[in-house]
């Protein structure tokens, strides 16, 4: 009998690693692809990039619902991600059928002081590391998204005129 998957992401009901991936796998996605393709106003994605992103995002859910380790995003897994985020009744029912949960997205990451950011760097090449293990492939699409977002503050400096907000610590 294949072990059964009770890591620190509880779920409703367990499942092995295949039946996760299996349920990954059927996620419809296209809808994100589109997006990205036609909608991104950050520039338009090819189909091709497209594609290859959603691989590596598939990837990254895997990893997600069956790792103890943080699994910090890429660059192009995290557009990736936001995208599919923002449609947040098809995403809650995706992290369901294969999580058993709502998987959420922690975005201060390596925004609340140095120690912070060398926390999130570690993490992120600790994801490296077991991303390549696991999958036999470089994780590629860019560096940590987190910590550098176009639309969050500058983790190195105060926000606008000095200001800068508490931030939420991770939740484990």
């Amino acid at each position: 009998m294949p072990e059964l998957l009770t890591k620190r992401h509880a779920r409703t009901r367990p499942m092995t690693r295949n039946q996760i991936a299996a349920a990954i796998e059927a996620l419809d996605l296209d809808c994100v692809k589109f997006k990205l393709m036609y909608g991104n106003e950050d520039g338009s994605w090819s189909r091709d990039k497209a594609e290859a992103v959603c691989k590596v995002y598939r990837r990254f859910l895997l990893l997600c619902a069956t790792r103890d380790e943080l699994i910090v995003p890429n660059e192009d897994v995290d557009a990736f991600w936001h995208g599919h985020i923002l449609d947040t009744e098809k995403y809650a029912m995706d992290c369901e059928v294969f999580c058993g949960r709502f998987l959420h997205h922690y975005p201060y990451s390596g925004m609340n002081g140095e120690e912070d950011a060398d926390r999130s760097r570690i993490a992120f090449e600790e994801t490296r590391r077991i991303y390549e293990a696991e999958f036999g492939e470089a994780y590629e699409g860019g560096k940590a998204k987190s910590r550098d977002c176009y639309s969050c503050m500058n983790p190195s400096s105060d926000g606008p005129n000095g200001w800068r907000p508490t931030l939420p610590a991770y939740k484990v």
